[in-house]
């Protein structure tokens, strides 16, 4: 369990598509354990289990670093586009290929979506203490009925 904010994280996630397994060197397979290279069928499953995270352990305009593969930078970008970082960047390695996505945390963007968040929560919970009242209600109508026979 990790506590705290962050100005920077850095993060190699596995990245590697099953449907890729065939492409994979012997000496890879044979010396990574599965789990550090595999991430589902797009190689995108950890990028959905870590972005949506990534704001809740970022200092306001901090900074998040993904490895990524070589044909994941846009959709990556995007992922982290959609849940409030900004000016997301995509770096080439010394071969010329996508290797990162480095993008910053947009304080206000993540305000705003905190106060949203916030006033529909409350509006939900006092929307179901609201149709409780009514069923009470409608249920002691019911009953006091002077129709009822």
């Amino acid at each position: 369990n990790v506590k705290g904010l962050f100005d920077l994280i850095i993060s190699n996630p596995p990245y590697i598509g099953l449907a890729e397994k065939d492409e994979l060197s012997a000496e890879v397979i044979k010396y990574d354990p599965e789990i550090s290279l595999f991430a589902g069928r797009d190689g995108l499953d950890a990028y959905r289990r870590i972005i949506p995270n990534l704001p809740k352990f970022l200092n306001p305009d901090g900074f998040a670093v993904l490895e990524i593969g070589a044909s994941q930078g846009n959709q990556v970008k995007n992922m982290m586009n959609a849940v409030g970082f900004i000016d997301a960047k995509i770096v080439k390695d010394l071969s010329g290929k996508d290797r990162l996505v480095a993008a910053k945390l947009d304080w206000l963007l993540n305000f705003y979506s905190f106060i949203v968040f916030s006033l529909v929560y409350l509006y939900k919970i006092r929307l179901q203490h609201a149709c409780k009242a009514l069923t009470a209600l409608a249920a002691a109508q019911i009953t006091t009925s002077p129709h009822r026979k």
